[in-house]
């Protein structure tokens, strides 16, 4: 019986690698550590995550000085991840905002429960070849007696018109052909 689904699990394997795949736009990674951070606000090293704890605030905002996020023509929307957790009394509520570098609100976003998600920014449609947008992430902690509020904004990405590169049909079929061989390998010493 068990061979019978371990068997099952290699062949469907085999056949989601043999399918042709859709493309998938690709991403261009923005770094929160180019933002100006107050308050309880830390980015990790690698700026893709930032933790902001009561009153925190995010900002690259070109309008005061910040370098703001370069746009290439291609740039179809602006994406970030979020988690928002409230403790105890407090209430927090997570605001983002996105603008062009005359200030003119390009998305807004809020969110005033416990949660998490996903954003998406909408760009496509609006010539923003050479532009440098500002982004902005406020958590405002409020609310009756003692509480802690936390956000984390994760993964802040440009997603562009661009496609993902798909694998060639022989890439698939040589990684199908290793996995045969792994599984008739752990099949052989089995059997031992």
């Amino acid at each position: 019986m068990k061979k019978r689904k371990a068997f099952r699990w290699i062949l469907f394997a085999l056949l989601f690698l043999l399918m042709p795949h859709s493309a998938f736009s690709m991403a261009i990674s923005i770094d929160l550590n180019d933002f100006y951070a107050d308050g309880f606000t830390y980015v990790n090293s690698t700026g893709n995550m930032a933790l902001m704890v009561n009153d925190g605030f995010l900002s690259n905002d070109p309008l005061f000085g910040d370098p703001g996020i370069a746009v290439s023509d291609n740039v179809q929307a602006l994406s970030f991840d979020y988690l928002l957790l409230d403790y105890g009394r407090g209430k927090g509520e997570l605001y983002a905002w996105l603008f062009d570098e005359g200030g003119d609100t390009l998305g807004e976003f809020l969110v005033d429960s416990t949660g998490y998600g996903s954003v998406h920014f909408d760009l496509s449609g609006l010539d923003l070849t050479g532009t440098l947008l500002g982004l902005e992430f406020s958590l405002v902690q409020y609310g009756m007696g003692p509480g802690l509020s936390l956000a984390m904004i994760g993964n802040p990405r440009l997603e562009t018109g661009e496609t993902a590169p798909v694998p060639e049909p022989a890439t698939l079929l040589l990684l199908g052909s290793g996995l045969l061989g792994l599984a008739g390998l752990g099949r052989r010493r089995r059997l031992r």
